[in-house]
């Protein structure tokens, strides 16, 4: 990852990783509607910076990015991190799951800066729980869910978990079906 000019700020700003659950600012806790609102930089697939434009100020940087660029957000955030800059990086559902905490944190690491870019993660509520609601079906016992993304997954690894998921006797949550 190559920083603008290869110039660093001596004080890192912190990235902050946000869950936008199901896509209704209205389900946004008051901790993730202040990070979002403090921001210097907002980063995050278009769809979802258009869910949330309605609390982005015309002070802030937004940065848009396709489906399938999540790696290149990462990269964006930590770009702005390194300028001194605060940066929300918003990722829909809960940014833990499927989302954007992890492939950050891994950057963060494979760049040496795991203990010096400051990050919090902010829940959100996950899209299975969002329709379990909805729907008036409550998940309760056990259960798992897959993703059937091969986009940072090989796909031998993902039958390798269907199979062991349709093995058990639980709910199996599938995203990403198509």
């Amino acid at each position: 990852m190559e920083l603008n000019g290869g110039q660093r700020s001596e004080h890192y700003g912190k990235i902050t990783v946000i869950g936008t659950g199901p896509g209704d600012t209205e389900h946004l806790s008051k901790k993730a509607l202040d990070a979002i609102e403090s921001a210097e930089a907002v980063i995050g697939y278009s769809s979802y910076l258009k869910q949330i434009a309605g609390i982005l100020n015309e002070k802030q940087e937004r940065l848009p990015f396709n489906m399938k660029d999540e790696i290149k957000r990462c990269e964006a955030a930590v770009k702005k991190s390194l300028e001194g800059r605060t940066v929300a990086l918003v990722s829909g559902g809960d940014a833990g799951i499927y989302g954007m905490s992890g492939l950050l944190l891994e950057i963060i690491d494979k760049e040496s800066l795991t203990g010096k870019v400051p990050v919090e993660i902010i829940p959100g509520i996950p899209a299975f729980c969002a329709v379990s609601a909805a729907a008036g079906a409550p998940i309760t016992n056990d259960f798992c869910v897959i993703s059937l993304s091969n986009l940072l997954t090989p796909w031998k690894d993902i039958e390798k978990r269907l199979r062991s998921a349709a093995a058990g006797d639980f709910v199996v949550i599938i995203y990403n079906p198509k």
